[in-house]
């Protein structure tokens, strides 16, 4: 069961791992499917199983949309983020890479651990990166990194891996980093920080970081 607490630390880490695990379902390929109320915290106390609870452990309490409307502006967002690009919503499977050598010839989604161009999909590795490439759909779009610690404790520094096409005229831009304090757990375009390709990017324990790729003479959208 869901147990209150008064602790300020608990209560920003079950809201960054709340935060996490929708940007994880938006950005999936697929249809994402949602339980009323998962998008203004309607946690059902931690009862997974309350079908047959006539109480408030499973009426659906409105006011949570107030009482969580930072919640619900980024699960908005995230939805919104996913409506208007193609890369999260494809009409067919990822084709499998040819070369050896992830930096021959980026394929349509790579994967990495740490650092760019090595993978670790041991039982003991809790992170993981993947770098979905924008210009193989028919739909030209934007590429998109996602970078995901899911270790308990312990933050991690990811490196930056290159952007698909003339690298030398983009630059990765943050969108979404579930640790941060709202309104900055989901940048508005004016607010967007780039960062170049090798660059080292820290990600808190159980968070979640997006970025997407720009030319330096576009305003990301």
């Amino acid at each position: 069961m869901h147990v209150k607490v008064s602790d300020p630390a608990i209560k920003a880490l079950r809201l960054r791992r709340m935060r996490s695990l929708v940007v994880t379902l938006f950005l999936s390929q697929g249809v994402p499917m949602i339980r009323a109320g998962d998008e203004f915290c309607h946690s059902q106390q931690g009862n997974n199983n309350a079908w047959c609870q006539d109480n408030k452990i499973n009426w659906l309490d409105w006011e949570l949309a107030a009482k969580n409307k930072d919640f619900l502006r980024f699960f908005k967002k995230c939805i919104q983020l996913r409506h208007s690009h193609p890369t999260f919503r494809r009409p067919d499977f990822f084709q499998p890479r040819q070369q050896k050598n992830c930096s021959d010839a980026p394929a349509e989604i790579n994967w990495q651990s740490t650092d760019p161009c090595r993978e670790d999909w041991s039982s003991t590795c809790h992170h993981l990166g993947f770098l979905i490439k924008g210009t193989q759909l028919n739909e030209a779009d934007n590429s998109f990194l996602v970078l995901l610690n899911g270790e308990q404790d312990s933050n991690l520094d990811f490196i930056l891996p290159a952007i698909p096409g003339n690298e030398a005229e983009q630059a990765w831009y943050q969108i979404i980093d579930t640790s941060a304090t709202p309104p900055l757990d989901f940048l508005e375009p004016d607010q967007t920080i780039s960062h170049l390709p090798g660059a080292a990017i820290q990600v808190k324990a159980m968070g979640v970081m997006v970025f997407r790729s720009v030319s330096a003479t576009q305003q990301p959208t």
